[in-house]
């Protein structure tokens, strides 16, 4: 951490910096953190400009007004750096990534979406045009650098180790911004964006101490991670942290792989069976798991019919990027207002019908399952998406793309493409 904070120590300089100015003039705030990052490219240190991105990141997701400008300047940092990367590959100074091309299906299709039937034409554009350059600028910027060594990939772990150092000082000093009730946030703005990044942090976690198990900065950072996941008391990303390694397990050995489809139906008839919500309460785990919503997943299972109601309206092509936001804020009847206040579908696939339809879900599908197929590890690298999908179940990060987590999995999943860090 002391290297990482040296070779970084710029950051904490120009961090302060650009918040000051965004705070003078919210403009003057975006323009300075991205000049900063051009100068960072330009200078090639990469490095300085990925962390300012991700920390960029991290920031834009609090709802502090002083913060909020911060949202701009991840969209300006990711425009600049596609800019930039298109004039490299125009000079031919660094390659197309393959597994990036399988996503373009996908976004052909979101643009027939939203041209088609989207009645925010202007913000849906917005939307699918800025998830496009987060993909793209993952798989041709940010994977290169971190697999160009492997002290690279060590200076991220360090960063995520540092994301969840500073929760928990935050935690100690300030507990009213770090605390939502009883459920813990971190540097986040709630307690699901902190489990949430847990649970895409803990395979990176895993492959750093398989890499180098000889480091203890691993095993404590997986430690401080184990603590803020359960401290934020999201079922769903500790859910997705056990079904990783229990998959990682059972897929990692060729004989693991048969006892897999032999223990599944045996676990089915285990959940069907079993009353959870009298077990765990006469554990005392009643109100840690808030058992008193789990029947309806706390509301979500409200949203999702709602959710369906819509789906054949855009059945095959859904409606564009943006057109869930629509349904839940502008088109809901006033007998369902009750739903305004879930905001959301929480679930990443009903968002992806109502946005894409079949088709672009179809295309979407298809794109992660490619990613396997480029897999180092194909089996491992199977793992790590099945596990990361099935956490998508309950929210909605996966088709939001510029938030502070849905980076990390398209990272891994690049960075599984040339490694086999397991």
């Amino acid at each position: 951490m002391r290297q990482f904070l040296s070779t970084y120590f710029s950051l904490l300089i120009i961090l302060p910096l650009i918040f000051i100015a965004g705070n003078i003039i919210p403009a003057l705030g975006i323009a300075v953190g991205t000049i900063v990052g051009l100068i960072f490219l330009v200078n090639g240190n990469k490095g300085q400009l990925i962390f300012l991105y991700l920390a960029v990141l991290v920031l834009a997701d609090s709802r502090e007004e002083m913060l909020l400008f911060f949202k701009d300047l991840r969209v300006s940092l990711v425009f600049a750096m596609s800019i930039w990367v298109l004039a490299e590959l125009s000079r031919n100074k660094v390659p197309w990534k393959q597994p990036f091309f399988w996503i373009l299906p996908f976004f052909v299709s979101a643009l027939f979406s939203l041209v088609l039937f989207s009645p925010t034409k202007f913000y849906s554009l917005q939307k699918t045009v800025s998830y496009l350059l987060v993909v793209f600028v993952t798989y041709h910027l940010i994977v290169p650098w971190i697999i160009e060594k492997r002290r690279h990939f060590e200076e991220l772990i360090h960063f995520i180790g540092l994301l969840l150092i500073l929760g928990l000082i935050k935690a100690v000093f300030t507990p009213e911004t770090t605390f939502l009730g009883n459920r813990y946030m971190g540097v986040f703005a709630n307690p699901n964006g902190i489990g949430l990044a847990c649970m895409v942090w803990a395979p990176l976690l895993f492959a750093a101490y398989k890499t180098h198990r000889s480091n203890g900065h691993w095993r404590t950072y997986g430690l401080l991670l184990l603590v803020s996941l359960i401290m934020s008391q999201s079922r769903n990303s500790l859910g997705g942290v056990i079904i990783f390694f229990g998959l990682m397990w059972a897929l990692g050995v060729r004989k693991r792989r048969n006892i897999i489809f032999l223990i599944i139906p045996i676990l089915y008839l285990i959940i069907v069976s079993v009353d959870w919500i009298a077990l765990g309460q006469s554990l005392g785990l009643g109100e840690y798991l808030r058992l008193e919503g789990i029947e309806t997943a706390s509301g979500r299972t409200l949203s999702w019919a709602y959710a369906a109601t819509l789906i054949p309206e855009g059945l095959w092509l859904g409606k564009g990027f943006g057109y869930d936001e629509y349904a839940y804020h502008v088109i809901i009847p006033e007998s369902l207002d009750h739903l305004r206040q879930m905001s959301s579908t929480w679930n990443s696939y009903l968002t992806l019908l109502l946005n894409t339809g079949v088709i672009g879900l179809s295309m979407f599908i298809l794109f992660v399952g490619a990613q396997i197929g480029y897999g180092v590890h194909k089996w491992k690298t199977a793992a790590f998406v099945i596990a990361m999908l099935l956490g998508a179940i309950f929210e909605t990060w996966l088709t939001a793309s510029l938030n502070a987590f849905t980076i990390y999995f398209y990272l891994f999943l690049g960075y599984l493409a040339y490694k086999d860090p397991f």
